[in-house]
């Protein structure tokens, strides 16, 4: 007897429905790792600094989609910082935006916290401060409420830092004197100093010596720029006996230079050529040639203002070789005003014309439409000065030559540099019927305070590794990258002199 096999029975809806689902889900999950895998390839190769290549995988992730929101937090976060790399800010904004957005939605306080420390970072390069320290204490708040000192330590630096970038960004914004910018301008570097006292409290307790190095060095800079040079000092000494610890020579030459800084504003200009001449030692045995040119401009003007002529006439042609030998045409100006002004402090007016040529040459050539100006001014004021020493010379009796180098033109005064980093603080004596050998300044120690916080522009920044800017250090000769954060950081007074 043939038996009849039943029909199968059709799938029901329910496995339809399970097959499609299993299918889905293997899709997402490839998805997903093709996103993740791209993710990785180009956070390594932003860490390599192939920002471009990098930001071309991570784009292509977020574009691939994912369920994985730790993935996309991550990818957010890396795109965030390479266009940060970038320096364009408002792009960095948004993907560092995304990111907390994924960080809140993950309930993920960690991920909140780094989030809104790139936002104030970038907020900060916008010049957006306020929003920049709200969300600083965000970070803040969140580090405490976690308990993580590490963290805490980062962000009361980052307050610091902030605070510190007000404070320069108010002096220099070109809003004029008045007692509200100096009150503001005070109470942010005031406020600074507190979040670094805060911050290094921390890390002398985590035992971090790189740390605590970076913020005692952005302590002595904020007290040099708020004119309390002996706690800048205080501050410069720790640093540099840490530095020479740690065996860094970047660091120690930084702080003794730094050190030779404060001393001229304390009038102790002997003290301040001793720290120079280290920082020269320093950077020659770095076999640094821009640093060097760097201490033998402010030894030359150094000791212009211990009036030692012949020493600061030395130092200021080293200085003018290491720039034409650099190309740095900036610094070969500086030197030729410089040399003219040391030449005619020792009665050699001609030498001091030939100088003066030379300056308005290479102004013309730069287009240094102020340099222009002044190095001709200066020229018209020295044939003045030729012509009248000729026709003293021809009428007056014979008698006994002077021991006093004649007085100067009063219209030999300083070239600002369009180039912040690049400053000559330094300016002649006006004549006006008194003995004035001077280059620098004529005045008492002191004088040789800054008026007033308000006029403190400086180019120290937080963890930038370059001088605060002295009377009248140049700039390191053709540095590329840097930036000015740390020991330097942020330079200083670009309109001191002129108020001694």
């Amino acid at each position: 007897m043939n038996t009849i096999n039943p029909a199968p029975k059709p799938p029901s809806r329910f496995s339809f429905r399970r097959k499609s689902k299993i299918e889905k889900n293997s899709k997402q999950m490839a998805a997903d790792r093709a996103c993740a895998d791209l993710a990785l390839k180009g956070e390594q190769l932003c860490r390599q600094e192939k920002w471009e290549e990098g930001v071309d995988c991570l784009e292509r992730a977020i574009g691939l989609g994912t369920s994985d929101l730790k993935t996309l937090s991550a990818a957010y976060s890396q795109l965030g910082n390479a266009y940060f790399n970038f320096q364009d800010y408002h792009t960095a904004l948004e993907y560092h935006q995304q990111d907390l957005s994924v960080a809140r939605t993950m309930c993920d306080k960690l991920g909140e916290a780094k989030a809104c420390s790139n936002i104030g970072s970038t907020l900060k390069a916008l010049n957006q401060f306020d929003e920049a320290v709200a969300c600083y204490r965000i970070h803040l708040d969140i580090s405490r409420e976690l308990q993580d000192k590490v963290m805490e330590s980062r962000a009361l630096y980052n307050l610091g830092n902030v605070y510190h970038a007000r404070g320069k960004h108010v002096s220099t914004a070109g809003a004029g004197y008045n007692q509200d910018v100096e009150d503001n301008v005070r109470s942010s570097l005031e406020q600074a100093a507190r979040y670094y006292e805060a911050n290094l409290k921390l890390v002398r307790d985590f035992g971090d010596q790189l740390a605590q190095g970076k913020t005692i060095g952005n302590l002595a800079n904020t007290y040099y720029l708020l004119g309390n040079f002996k706690k800048a000092i205080k501050y410069h000494e720790e640093r540099l006996t840490l530095a020479q610890s740690l065996n860094d020579l970047q660091a120690v030459r930084r702080a003794l230079s730094n050190l030779g800084n404060a001393h001229v504003f304390l009038g102790k200009y002997s003290t301040a050529a001793q720290h120079y001449q280290s920082a020269l030692s320093v950077a020659k045995e770095m076999k640094d040639e821009a640093f060097e040119a760097q201490s033998c401009y402010s030894l030359g003007n150094t000791y212009t203002l211990m009036e030692d002529f012949e020493l600061a006439k030395e130092y200021h042609q080293r200085h003018l070789e290491y720039a034409v030998q650099l190309g740095d045409r900036v610094g070969e100006t500086q030197a030729y005003w410089s040399l003219g002004n040391v030449y005619s402090s020792l009665g050699d007016h001609h030498r001091a014309l030939q100088y003066a040529n030379r300056h308005l040459e290479l102004a013309k050539m730069l287009g240094d439409y102020e340099g222009m100006q002044t190095a001709t001014q200066n020229i018209e004021d020295l044939v003045n000065m030729l012509e009248l020493s000729t026709k003293f010379e021809c009428t007056r009796p014979p008698s006994r030559p002077s021991s006093r180098p004649p007085s100067r033109p009063h219209s030999l005064k300083k070239t600002e540099s369009t180039d912040y980093l690049h400053s000559n603080t330094s300016s002649f004596g006006k004549s006006g019927g008194k003995k004035q050998t001077r280059s620098v300044s004529t005045v008492s120690a002191d004088h040789t305070r800054p008026q007033s916080v308000s006029h403190l522009h400086s180019n120290t920044s937080p963890d930038s590794g370059v001088e605060q800017l002295s009377p009248h250090n140049p700039s390191p000769v053709l540095r590329k990258g840097e930036t000015g954060i740390e020991d330097s950081f942020f330079d200083i007074l670009t309109k001191v002199q002129g108020q001694r």
